[in-house]
Order: structure tokens, then sequence, then C-alpha cells
């Protein structure tokens, strides 16, 4: 089932089995719907049978709610119903439920039940419909079998990347920009931050070495790879008076054997400068590690203190850091025009290596790729032009990366009194 689009899923850890909340992101939050399994005591029951009867205990309950809409429906081939009610608190807030009931066995059902106010009805009952629309059943049988076609997906792709000259033709000449923002509850654009992109062929050392340019012209050092350097700025303050700058480079050899990176983080606010580094490392194979282990380390360079994970992911279903970013650019050099996949890599932002179910489609313009660390979350949506680089990123959280020329964009922040952050590029 796909989730309406700005929410997050919360799984239920204390029921059994487990029940979900769907809860809008927006502030304040619109709405919520709740989705539990069902079983009743009668034999054989009906949807519509079950409406009735909870519309029979509401009555007796002699709490005010009244009926406002209710229908049979069809969710693929199952039965369902829908009952939606409401009622006027002291305060002159009006309180409205939603319950749609899904037929999913003789004596079992699926419920969804959503609590919003009268002024957010029409939203959560458009968000939850279009959301049940998509429900469909699958066995465990068939589950296993999807789950292992993406597995295998996963394994073909990183065998055609293995080859050199795949990362090889990776590298771009020009710079990408894009603008970070996300609509505001009045629907107007609110500035987040701005992304600058480079992609070269580098030598190692381009990452070992971030205090001066890299000149080893031998050893570990001089080993080529993809070179994939970030450069960003985040607003921490609406205002610009507090921001976030990133110089992140994430590198890999062309054979695949090996990554490394260096992420900085500089926070600037109050007139106050506080950094971050965080460094990641997965070494090449050998004898006495024939599964290296991914090392990610994050330190406070003035205190020296900081803490260190290992991952040891399958390395045949392992996407590095550098082709996580190109992956358009990967889907225009090995030519894909549909694939479902499921490919772990590492994700900062949850300091983890979750595996991330995936679907690349090839469209008139380019590709679109959707992304997701849960089968029935709400995916990030990345668009691609035709030569394979980002043009779009939607998150589920509604956040929206998107290209922009520098110049316009430079001109936006001034714009809005903004820091651009010039000086620190």
């Amino acid at each position: 089932m796909r989730l309406p689009e700005g929410t997050r899923l919360i799984r239920d850890a204390q029921t059994s089995p487990p029940g979900f909340t769907v809860l809008d992101t927006g502030s304040p939050p619109r709405y919520r719907f709740r989705i539990d399994p069902m079983v009743v005591e009668k034999l054989v029951s009906s949807p519509q049978e079950q409406v009735s009867e909870h519309l029979k205990a509401v009555d007796s309950q002699k709490a005010g709610w009244t009926l406002v809409s209710q229908r049979t429906l069809k969710v693929g081939e199952a039965d369902a119903a829908e009952l939606w009610t409401s009622r006027a608190l002291d305060d002159g807030t009006v309180a409205v439920m939603g319950w749609i009931v899904v037929q999913v066995g003789p004596a079992s059902f699926l419920t969804f039940s959503a609590m919003t106010v009268g002024s957010n009805m029409a939203t959560a009952q458009r968000a939850m419909d279009d959301s049940v629309s998509t429900l469909a059943f699958i066995n465990n049988q068939e589950l296993g079998a999807r789950a292992a076609s993406r597995n295998q997906s996963a394994r073909s792709l990183l065998e055609r990347i293995q080859d050199t000259e795949c990362l090889r033709s990776l590298a771009a000449s020009d710079d990408l920009w894009y603008r970070i923002w996300q609509p505001g509850p009045d629907g107007r654009p609110g500035e987040i931050g701005y992304l600058r992109q480079a992609t070269m062929l580098a030598p190692r050392a381009a990452v070992d070495n971030l205090a001066q340019e890299p000149d080893a012209k031998t050893g570990p050092g001089s080993r080529e790879g993809l070179l994939v350097r970030l450069q960003s700025r985040t607003l921490l303050a609406p205002d610009g008076s507090a921001v976030s700058d990133t110089d992140a480079r994430y590198w890999v050899a062309l054979d695949r054997s090996e990554e490394l990176w260096s992420v900085v983080v500089t926070d600037r606010a109050n007139g106050k400068v506080r950094s971050i580094a965080r460094s990641g490392i997965r070494p090449r194979v050998t004898s006495a590690e024939p599964v290296p282990a991914l090392v990610v380390s994050e330190t406070a360079p003035k205190t020296k203190e900081g803490n260190t994970r290992r991952w040891s992911p399958p390395v045949d279903q392992y996407l590095t850091q550098a082709e996580s970013l190109l992956q358009g650019r990967l889907a225009k050099v090995l030519d894909i025009a549909s694939m479902d996949t499921a490919l772990y890599c590492y994700d900062g932002r949850l300091q983890s290596v979750p595996q991330r179910i995936e679907r690349w489609r090839r469209t008139g313009t380019g590709w679109t790729i959707e992304t997701s660390t849960l089968l029935d979350a709400p995916p990030a949506i990345a668009t691609y032009a035709d030569d394979g680089s980002l043009i779009k990123r939607i998150d589920p959280g509604g956040t929206i990366t998107e290209r922009i020329a520098p110049t316009a964009l430079m001109e936006r922040w001034r714009a809005l009194g903004l820091p651009t952050g010039e000086s620190q590029r």
C-alpha cells in the first residue's frame, strides 16, 4: 500500500499483531489514521455488517456523534465499507472520525480509523481513500519470490558496475547546483539550503588529505578512483543567522575494491564556529579480512572525542556512497529500462546500513528512481534527465532538492537576505 505524501509510518510495537499509525507531517498535523487487523467472533461477517454494528454501538453511547457519510466499495477484489462521523466539542471544534473496513477473510478484516477536525476532513478523507485504493494483499510465498527477485537484480546490477570502465564513465565535466526547499503551511516555498555536486576521476589522496591539494605519485594514495564532492549550506535559522556548511568527499576505486569518504560539517551561529568530522572506509579484501567491514567514525576536531561503528553488509548487494549519488548516471551508462532491486547502502541520517527497496523506471525524458527503506513506507522519488543527471528529488517528508543555475540560486538568496557563503566556497 502506498501511503499519502507528507506522512510517516509509525509501527506500534506494543500490539500483537502489530498496528501502525500514519501521521501527517505538517505543522501542526492535519490528521492521523490507524491501520489494525481485526478478527470478529462470528464465523462469517462482512464489512457492511461491521459498520452497522459500529454505528449501533456509537448510538448507544449517546456521545453526540452524527453520521456524515457511509458507503460500500471495492478495494481490488475485496469488499469494503466506509463510515465518517462527527461531533461538536464544547470549545466549538468539530471532531471527525473515519473508518474503513476491508475484508481479508470470512471473519477477518483490515481496518483504517482516521481522526481529524471538521476543517481538515476533506483532506483526511482524500488521503485515506487514496491510500486504501492502492492496497494489495500478497501471500508469503509471493512476497518471498519478489524479495528473491529484487536481491538477484541487485547482484546483477553490481556485477555490471564491477567493470572498471563503468565507473570511469560516470565522471562529469560540469558541476551541478541544487536548491533545497520545502513548501510551508501556507503553500509558499521555504528555503532549507543548497548543494553543489562535482564528479571527477581522482586519486585516493583527494580524500586522505583535505588540507592540501593531493600530489601523491605512488603508494595507496595514488590509486585512481571516482570522486563525488558535495558542498552544501543548510539554514539552521530561517533568517540565515545560523548556518551549517558541509564539505563531503566520497571516493570509490574504479574496480570497487575499496571506498573512502570524509565529511566535515561546520556550524556557524552567534559568532561561534563548531565542526564535526565524519569518515568512512571499506578497505580492500585481504586474506586476513575476506569480508571487509564498513567503518564509520565521527569526531569533534577540538576534543578528538568520537565514536566508531562497524557493519559488514553483503558485498554482492552493497552500493558505495559515490555510486548512490550517481544512480541516474548508472541507469544511463548501463541502459536500464526497468528494474526492481534491493541494495544495501550507508544512510548518514539513519546512521545505519539499511536495505533500500528501489524501483528504476525509464521515462520518455530520462529515469525515475523510487527509494524506500520499508516496503510500505513512502518513497523518495528522484527524477533524472536523459544524461542521467539529477533534476529533482522529493523526500517523504516533503523536502525538495531541485536543479538550479548557480547565478539564479545566488540571486534568490541575496533577494531574501540570506548569507550565500560564497566566501567559504
